[in-house]
């Protein structure tokens, strides 16, 4: 999609369809990028990070032992799935 859009005192907004298309919210950052074809406008996808616990950690490794019986079987009906997207064009 193209849009023509006006600038004013240097500053734009951008049509609602391509805040929704990419998930941009108020105050949101934009790179913007000089290119051979003109100028291009990127979302900044820089995500925040945290520090588990050792309790959340314990609690992930003990929840990962608890499917380990059923783990070729997942990955079996997994792949599975895979195969019938992929034969779909999915």
């Amino acid at each position: 999609m193209t849009a023509t859009i006006p600038l004013h005192h240097g500053t734009f907004t951008l049509p609602e369809f391509f805040t929704a298309k990419f998930g941009l919210k108020s105050d949101d950052v934009i790179i913007i990028e000089d290119t051979p074809q003109g100028i291009l406008l990127k979302p900044n996808r820089i995500e925040s990070t945290r520090v588990y616990s050792d309790e959340e950690m314990t609690q992930w490794e003990s929840e990962e032992r608890a499917l380990e019986p059923h783990r070729q079987w997942l990955e079996a009906e997994l792949a599975k799935v895979s195969r019938d997207e992929s034969r779909w064009g999915s």
